[in-house]
């Protein structure tokens, strides 16, 4: 619902609140797929600290199962065409 009526001023900022929270999602992502990489370059396949498997711990890191905000990730399954949204009462 947000999505649909985002350019309504009462769902602007919810709208901005949602894609912020997605995008800072996105980011730790990409941020751990980063530092897997910089890992495998810097000490290969190595012990990593505190006696974790280093490089293969910090891969396995990378999947869906780690994001903060899956639900909000996967919102998109449920989005109802625009034909059968109710309007808005102004």
């Amino acid at each position: 619902m947000i999505f649909h009526y985002r350019h309504e001023p009462q769902f602007h900022y919810p709208h901005l609140l949602l894609t912020s929270l997605i995008e800072i999602d996105q980011k730790m992502a990409q941020w751990r797929h980063y530092h897997a990489n910089m890992v495998q370059k810097m000490i290969g396949n190595l012990a990593g600290t505190g006696g974790s498997s280093g490089y293969m711990y910090l891969r396995s890191l990378c999947s869906d199962r780690y994001k903060v905000f899956l639900d909000l990730a996967n919102l998109s399954s449920y989005y109802i065409p625009m034909k059968y949204m109710p309007q808005l009462q102004t």
